[in-house]
């Protein structure tokens, strides 16, 4: 992903495909919702509220995890 495209992306002068968002996701340390939708899915808050207590970031995983537990 070029510095151009990103720079295109943030002016709003283009939108990112499903596959920039999966790969932009990890990178800004969120989640493809949060960059569609400016929030956090139930699964991601509740793995965040634990990880909080714990005084650690959430990993991309937990947020997977825990959809495979609670479900969509």
């Amino acid at each position: 992903m070029s510095y151009a495209y990103i720079s295109r992306l943030e002016a709003g002068a283009r939108m990112p495909s499903v596959k920039a968002l999966r790969k932009l996701a990890p990178k800004l340390q969120t989640t493809v919702n949060w960059l569609e939708t400016g929030r956090e899915d139930p699964a991601h808050e509740l793995a965040q509220l634990v990880l909080d207590r714990q005084g650690k970031p959430l990993p991309a995983e937990a947020t997977r995890l825990a959809r495979t537990v609670l479900g969509p």
